[in-house]
């Protein structure tokens, strides 16, 4: 088996971030609208955030997972599952 390059790992974190985000919003009845209006962000951020199209800052998804209702640990459950 092939190691992964660093470049591949921080595209598949941002792939499992973004998975268990889309998940948790979309079980809370939110839009994307509807959620960055609650952390005080834009629609495009939740929305790149989600589709593994750009970095997010660690204080921000704290944020989110706060408003959401979760704990940094849940959430990693999630990001983990394979199930969304």
């Amino acid at each position: 088996m092939e190691d992964m390059t660093e470049e591949q790992f921080d595209k598949l974190n941002k792939m499992k971030v973004g998975r268990a985000l889309r998940y948790l919003r979309k079980s809370k009845g939110l839009t994307c609208q509807q959620l960055a209006d609650m952390t005080s962000t834009q629609k495009y951020w939740i929305s790149n955030v989600e589709n593994a199209k750009s970095n997010f800052q660690f204080s921000m998804l704290i944020r989110v997972m706060y408003v959401l209702g979760v704990t940094i640990d849940e959430f990693t459950e999630y990001m983990d599952s394979p199930i969304h």
